[in-house]
């Protein structure tokens, strides 16, 4: 598994505050 990048991780903290 490679690292997500920092806007993927933003991505999937905004879609879990969503």
């Amino acid at each position: 598994a490679k690292p997500a990048p920092k806007k993927e991780e933003k991505k999937k903290k905004a879609a879990a505050k969503k």
